[in-house]
């Protein structure tokens, strides 16, 4: 699919899929290529019906597959509250268990929000951006995941949507501090 031979990716991921109906790496596979080929509603009705084998899956592919329904929801033109609700009650759902790893899920939530930047309305998503900021801001967290965030809240900060400051100061890990004190804590 890389390559754009989108024909032979499909036809693998089909392969997959009948192979192993609750492979979750084949669905991701599958909706790539519909993804690609802005086949949206297929790729939400597929990726809905294969939803329930995910409950069992790593943070990372549930929450990656979940990103992907939400993408496809807004590509094909679905109201933000669809994309809010997936975001609310699948992706972030995956932070309630005992296994979750956070970061997994952190990222995949850092992509979507880039998508609503690029498209400027992230200012549909400033409580979510900012719940996002205060949870990264009490762990250690990646460079890729670092870099995100910082990024996202320089735009927040540069069109004076928010009062976020950022330190000049960077901790000895090279991680610049947020005043998380600018940050309210809000609920969802």
């Amino acid at each position: 699919m890389e390559l754009r031979h989108l024909a032979e990716a499909e036809k693998a991921a089909r392969k997959g899929y009948e192979i192993n109906r609750n492979d979750s790496w084949a669905h991701h596979c599958l909706c790539h290529v519909l993804q690609t080929q802005c086949r949206f509603k297929e790729a939400v009705e597929f990726m809905e019906g294969c939803s329930p084998f995910w409950d069992s899956c790593s943070s990372l592919r549930y929450s990656h597959n979940w990103s992907h329904v939400a993408l496809c929801y807004l590509e094909g033109g679905s109201s933000i509250g669809k994309v809010q609700e997936i975001y609310d009650h699948q992706m972030c759902k995956e932070l309630q268990k005992d296994d979750a790893v956070a970061t997994d899920v952190y990222m995949d939530a850092l992509r979507l929000l880039l998508r609503f930047d690029t498209r400027d309305k992230l200012d549909q998503f400033l409580d979510r951006l900012k719940i996002l900021a205060n949870c990264l801001t009490d762990q250690f967290y990646d460079e890729e995941v670092r870099g995100l965030t910082l990024n996202l809240m320089e735009k927040e900060y540069e069109a004076n949507v928010s009062s976020l400051q950022l330190n000049e100061e960077a901790d000895q890990c090279g991680i610049a501090s947020i005043d998380v004190k600018a940050i309210p804590v809000l609920q969802f």
